[in-house]
């Protein structure tokens, strides 16, 4: 009742309830409504049931304690309602009298563990018993007796009749109707001034006074804008239905905690709940970096006196928004949210569902579309029950459900603060739960330590965990040999084993001698060209023995190789020659004319030119720290930027590390274009390795071609990227079968693709590899396990010896485990810099505050991505990819994840296209399976009952296959105009059978409108909750079915429905969805004020 005195000292006016004789039925409080909602959504579901299980200790009265709960039923209406449908409108009834069993189940003849077992499955299965809304009383009793003077009480209540304050009244008049009874006597109690159903009928009646105006006033402003959908981190995808499967996790803070927050508290003249709803807040903004949190707060809703007493469902759980714009510190950020709590309280007469409603905010199924967190502090809610001659201890039970994603529940007692944390099980694991408490309760830590400090700088996780993700994840050093150079560690090999296979081409092969001496004598004549340590040569060979040739020899001569692509448009050939500065041009006599003027161009097909040469290896300056090339990535200036990559970062890549096995043995392939730095791995793994390398022709004609020659060269380790993979995953899968190590990536993969390859190469381990150029080629690797089972994702892995990966927060803070945020590298296998762009350098490369090396770097990729709780890493999407259309945040990636499951898609992309308004749509790109039904409808419904409604595309287009760039990743700057080539369907094609004609009629009649298409969509139409049930009532009536009311959400359109309804009437009726009727009430037609709600 905290509310409730705040209000009263504030000399805010608070209503009375009138008083009302009628006695008929009567509609619902607006919170009944939506819970008999949910239940028509779900029916027989126990998430709304309440139950309370007391250990009772001593003489008991049974008889008495029968008469005495029969005496409440007979004082309280509300536990002597019923509600049911009548014509799609919720009614309540009150009965004149109802009786309840005290069920009796005696234990006691059992062994102790026997007893005990089995009173807890009687409890867990009492608990979850759902209730039928169309029968009172909606209260169970039950007695376990487990000896003579000790019995279990379990009162179970559906939520709908009542609240947790309304319990409190219950144990107080039974605790009074025991003892009278008990002596004799009979409770002295004065009657009920009101009973609930005439709050409810006040409740309405107020929403159309001035002062409800004025309330709805203040809800309009607070709630203005781009309401925040809830982007906590989960542990699986988040659908948009709940099954309201949960379970709860113990709070217990210490007491020093405790003292410090009432300390905070009372020095800045805020409550206790205002102190930690604003660290809980905090938590959220810390997790899911939103500035704009809401959270919900449960109300008691007995701001009347008369209400006090009273019975039933009067909470009303209204939102908390609180602002973190500015990075405020936490001072500031508890006096934001004191006076969104004050807002709540004294404007908390407008009912949450009515609020929705009136400020016309879209429902998803059963969710609320305000807020899916909720925090409450209650005072010691510990069961006021107090029977004489008997002990009563308060028995915890796991009632296995959550109505919202997170539920924290908080209350002061002797040992400090306690409490739990309800959750949904479909979205987190424990492990995750449990460090929210942790991260909860180490945030106070650092509020009571310094409440001034920012709270984006105040330390959540605690020592072990930062310990964990900053260093023990990271200790990837190994003895690798750092300080040497690619020539040299070549040259090793050379002399190691002279006349081994080194490179084969075609019908053509060098063993390392000859490759050596090959290379020593083109290193010469270029040193004499005035090559040396950095000095930058341009670089444009096609894939031959000549390309291995002119890379070693340009390494040789101490020189950085830059690679050009003979594709590229001359302005941009121009830019990069200007830019490197390059005096020298290895190439062919094919490409020649590329060169820039002044260059001195060197053709490798014409060994003439330097063939009296020493072949002797050439002297060098060079160390690991000089340039080894300069690879050119797009830049977001529309100019290109040249990425350094010295020496040390292609030897850690391929030398001592974790992810791969290099051995002689090894056959690699080198199918990556030379502009791509895949084609480090692929040249660098074998060469410096003493494996071979096989060199695939110039051209790449087909994945045939691509197979065939993986089969005739036997090659071991192979390199795809991940559009690539997915092809020969679908199409030539069986050339992969030779393959020891496939490694795939650049771009992310496809989890179904990934699983059928894990079950079709039982011998051949795959390998995701992600890395940007900056971080030379891989920066973390996942080993991908056997039983990937069904993951919608794959990680990326970890990072890679002599690699370190952190995920930092906006403010460089490290996020905790589960929580995303931007991917960092740190380690040797870094860039040196930007070519000529000292900005774009110092912006993108920063120094490492968590080495000691001086000088230590990390690079920021611009990569989303989050800890898993096994040390691997999960890419989340690019931080530039989170798109927004209609004001709405969307993530590409999570669209693209939800599609890839539906059975007929094969590959999906997601982009942000304009229309001809400059209107932003989301398009869907879809690669369907062979013989796939290709209806845009299917998929359009199916990602309705997975997405909320915004982040279904607009148009789906079917593609045979994307289209891939020069490097096989997919370029998306080629996919079609979705208005030219989108799947097109005819939405006011008429009813294809009698079932689609009948519900078309039901529908016009419903809606008042023409009857509609076969595709048009329910809610399209102007459709909402309220007017779903008056349809699937009508629809059950007319087909003798037993739909129930999500029917209408899974299946929206007039075919939908009608095949559902097909397969209901299919079903064996003890499969079918139990619809509830109450006759008594058939006859009552009064209008719902709340039939618009959504």
């Amino acid at each position: 009742m905290l509310e409730t005195k705040l209000l009263r000292k504030t000399g805010i006016s608070i209503a009375v309830i009138p008083g009302n004789a009628d006695r008929g039925p009567k509609l619902l409080s607006f919170a009944q409504e939506s819970l008999w909602f949910i239940d028509q959504f779900a029916p027989n579901s126990s998430i709304y049931n309440i139950p309370h299980v007391l250990r009772l200790k001593g003489a008991l009265n049974i008889p008495v304690l029968q008469k005495s709960i029969e005496w409440i039923l007979s004082r309280h209406d509300s536990l002597r309602s019923s509600f049911a449908s009548v014509e799609g409108k919720p009614m309540q009834a009150v009965a004149d009298e109802v009786s309840i069993s005290l069920s009796i189940t005696d234990l006691h003849h059992l062994s102790g563990n026997e007893r005990k077992k089995e009173a807890r499955r009687h409890i867990d299965e009492e608990s979850i018993r759902p209730f039928n809304l169309s029968l009172a009383p909606l209260l169970r009793a039950s007695l376990i007796k487990l000896d003579a003077d000790e019995h279990i009480l379990m009162l179970t209540k559906h939520h709908i009749v009542s609240d947790l304050w309304s319990f409190q009244v219950f144990y107080r008049e039974l605790t009074l109707a025991y003892d009278a009874f008990n002596s004799g006597g009979t409770p002295l109690l004065p009657p009920l001034k009101r009973q609930f159903q005439e709050y409810a009928v006040c409740q309405r009646q107020r929403t159309e006074g001035v002062l409800y105006q004025e309330q709805l006033a203040y809800w309009k402003e607070q709630l203005a804008g781009e309401l925040p959908m809830n982007d906590l981190p989960s542990d699986r995808p988040r659908p948009t239905n709940l099954s309201f499967e949960g379970r709860r996790r113990r709070i217990e803070i210490p007491l020093w905690i405790l003292t410090g927050v009432r300390e905070f508290s009372r020095k800045h003249n805020v409550t206790l709940f205002v102190t930690l709803m604003a660290t809980f807040q905090t938590l959220l903004h810390r997790y899911s970096n939103q500035r704009d949190v809401v959270v919900g707060s449960p109300m008691s809703g007995r701001m009347e006196v008369e209400a006090e007493a009273m019975i039933g469902l009067l909470i009303n759980t209204l939102p908390i928004r609180t602002n973190f714009e500015g990075d405020p510190t936490f001072v500031e950020v508890v006096d934001r949210v004191k006076r969104s709590v004050f807002g709540a309280l004294t404007h908390q007469e407008v009912p949450i569902e009515k609020l929705i409603d009136d400020l016309k905010i879209p429902r998803k199924g059963a969710r609320n579309p305000l807020f899916q967190t909720v925090f409450q502090f209650a005072p010691d809610m510990a069961p006021a029950l107090q029977l004489s001659g008997v002990m009563i201890e308060p028995l915890e039970i796991e009632l296995g459900t959550s109505k919202f994603e997170i539920t924290m529940t908080l209350t002061e007692a002797a040992a400090g603060l306690v409490g739990d944390i309800e959750y949904s099980t479909e979205l987190f694991d424990e492990t995750t739960i449990e460090r929210i408490v942790v991260h909860f309760e180490t945030l106070l830590q650092s509020i009571l330590a310094n409440p001034n400090q920012k709270v984006s700088l105040m330390r959540i996780m605690p020592a072990a965990e930062l310990e964990t993700v900053t260093k023990t994840w990271n200790n990837t050093r190994t003895s690798y040999p750092r300080d040497a150079t690619i020539p040299q560690l070549f040259e090793e090999q050379v002399a190691n084993n002279p006349d081994a296979i080194a490179i084969i081409f075609e019908n053509q092969r060098l063993t390392y001698s000859e490759l050596n001496r090959r290379a020593n004598r083109l290193s010469r004549h270029l040193q004499k060209l005035g090559v040396g340590p950095d000095t930058m040569v341009g670089f444009c060979v096609e894939r031959s023995l000549e390309m291995i040739v002119g890379i070693l020899g340009i390494l040789k001569a101490g020189g950085a190789y830059v690679t050009i692509d003979p594709n590229s448009s001359r302005e941009r050939l121009a830019y990069m020659f200007q830019d490197t500065q390059s005096p020298v041009f290895v190439t062919t006599n094919k490409f020649r004319e590329l060169a820039s003027p002044g260059s001195h161009i060197v053709c490798v097909d014409e060994p003439k030119l330097f063939l009296g040469e020493e072949d002797g290896n050439p002297p060098s300056a060079i160390t690991a720290d000089n340039l080894a090339y300069v690879i050119y990535t797009s830049g977001s200036t529309g100019k290109p930027k040249g990425v350094l990559i010295p020496h040390r970062g292609v030897v850690r890549l391929v030398k001592e590390t974790n992810y791969l096995r290099f051995s002689p043995d090894d056959v690699f392939l080198q199918f990556a274009t030379i502009s791509f730095d895949a084609s480090t791995l692929e040249l660098w793994g074998p060469l410096l390795n003493g494996g071979k390398l096989v060199i695939f022709p110039p051209h790449f004609d087909s994945i045939e071609q691509l197979g065939q020659i993986i089969r005739e060269n036997a090659v071991t380790t192979l390199w795809l990227t991940a559009g690539l993979f997915h092809e020969m995953v679908d199409h030539r899968i069986s050339d992969l079968k030779g393959v020891r190590y496939l490694l795939a990536g650049g771009d992310v993969l496809s989890a179904p693709h990934v699983v059928k390859a894990l079950h079709e190469l039982p011998g051949t381990e795959l390998i995701n590899g992600y890395g940007p150029t900056e971080s030379t080629t891989f920066t973390c690797c996942y080993r991908v396990p056997k039983n990937l089972g069904d993951a919608r994702s794959v990680p990326i892995g970890a990072p890679i010896s002599n690699t370190q990966v952190y995920i930092l927060s906006e403010h460089f803070q490290p996020a905790p485990i589960g929580m995303a945020g931007e991917l960092f590298i740190g380690g040797d296998g870094l860039a040196r810099e930007y070519l000529n762009a000292p900005d774009l350098t110092s912006q993108k490369f920063v120094l490492n505050p968590f080495s000691a090396e001086p000088g230590a770097r990390l690079y920021r990729t611009g990569d989303r991505a989050r800890w898993l709780p096994d040390g691997n890493v999960e890419f989340l999407g690019r931080l530039d990819t989170q798109v927004k259309v209609r004001g709405f945040r969307i993530e590409l990636s999570e669209v693209e994840s939800a599609l890839a499951t539906h059975p007929s898609v094969q590959q999906c992309i997601m982009s942000v296209r304009e229309d001809s308004s400059g209107t932003r749509q989301l398009v869907a790109y879809v690669i369907f399976k062979p013989d796939a039904s290709k209806n845009p409808a299917d998929l359009r419904e199916f990602l309705g009952r997975e997405l909320p409604a915004y982040m279904v595309p607009s148009a789906f287009v079917a593609l045979d296959a994307f289209p891939l760039n020069a490097n096989g990743k997919v370029d998306r700057r080629k996919l079609p105009d979705p208005t030219a080539v989108q799947i097109k369907q005819d939405k006011s094609v008429d009813p294809a059978n009698v079932v689609e004609v009948k519900i078309a009629q039901i529908w016009a009649e419903v809606l008042g409108i023409s009857p509609p298409g076969s595709e048009e969509n329910f809610f399209e139409l102007g459709g909402h909750s309220l007017l779903a049930t008056r349809v699937i009532s009508r629809v059950n009536s007319a087909f003798a079915s037993n739909l129930p009311l999500r029917a209408l959400f899974e299946g929206p359109t007039v075919s939908g429905l009608a095949k559902l309804v097909v397969q209901n009437q299919n079903e064996p009726a003890q499969n079918r969805p139990m619809v509830r009727r109450n006759r008594r009430l058939r006859e009552e037609t009064n209008q719902s004020i709340s039939e618009k709600k959504l």
